[in-house]
């Protein structure tokens, strides 16, 4: 409620400097066209989609005001590694096929999350052509609920 107050009197203000007048003059239509913005954004994802992505792979992290799901492939079981004593990895597999233990470390550090407040899914890679593969797995395990 306060984000939309906020808003309204953002979008009242700076209709009184774009037409002239005083703010309070246009409160109620901005009124209006927060609460319009705020149903829009507010398609977020539901509990029981929240637990049923969380079946597939995803791990919920909330914090600092935010809350995610961010995707990991051990999880879901699309990437199996093996790892000596010293953390480097000895045996890496994807998908069921055995894969170079550097495209692993790839894979593994495409990080893709989706925004439980928004539903929208962001990535981040260093390494831009890996990211397309990690994406499209957990876009597949998103529209699989």
């Amino acid at each position: 409620m306060k984000k939309i107050m906020k808003n309204a009197w953002k979008i009242a203000k700076d209709a009184a400097n774009k037409f002239g007048g005083k703010a309070i003059e246009y409160i109620a239509g901005a009124l209006k066209m927060a609460w319009k913005e705020a149903k829009k954004a507010d398609n977020g994802l539901t509990a029981g989609q929240v637990k049923a992505l969380i079946a597939k792979g995803f791990s919920r992290w909330t914090k600092y005001d935010k809350d995610r799901l961010y995707f990991d492939l051990e999880k879901a079981g699309l990437l199996e590694i093996d790892r000596y004593k010293s953390g480097r990895i000895s045996y890496s597999e994807f998908q069921g096929e055995a894969i170079s233990h550097s495209l692993a470390s790839k894979l593994l550090g495409v990080k893709v999350w989706i925004d439980v407040q928004t539903g929208q899914m962001y990535s981040k890679a260093y390494d831009e052509g890996n990211k397309d593969i990690v994406v499209a797995l957990a876009k597949k395990a998103l529209q699989s609920i």
